[in-house]
């Protein structure tokens, strides 16, 4: 989650791929399914890697012919992340804007019921 904050580039691991998703079929809250991910895929019918001029990818066949196929994945050795969050200029407008009055408020009620 950190690089969802602050941005930055997201390498693979174990010297693979990063699998960008492509064509993958989203749920309705737009999130992919564990089936649907790269492990999910693996050893399904229609399923198999095919290199391109512009990369490679994880392919699906959408019928039983040859044609038409579905990029779903590509693969990419890493990948720039944007910072999507914006958690800490959130926070910071957010105690900037209350922190004080809360601050003083908490005190005068202190003050007032200090023995």
């Amino acid at each position: 989650m950190a690089r969802q904050e602050t941005g930055g580039t997201k390498t693979a691991r174990d010297h693979s791929r990063v699998a960008v998703p492509s064509e993958a079929r989203r749920n309705k809250r737009g999130m992919i399914p564990r089936g649907e991910r790269p492990a999910g895929l693996r050893g399904k019918p229609r399923v198999f890697l095919m290199k391109t001029p512009g990369g490679v990818g994880i392919v699906r066949r959408v019928t039983k012919k040859r044609h038409p196929i579905q990029f779903l994945y590509w693969l990419k050795a890493d990948v720039q992340v944007k910072p999507a969050f914006g958690f800490k200029r959130t926070v910071g407008t957010t105690v900037s804007r209350v922190f004080g009055p809360n601050f003083v408020q908490a005190l005068d009620q202190a003050r007032a019921t200090a023995r």
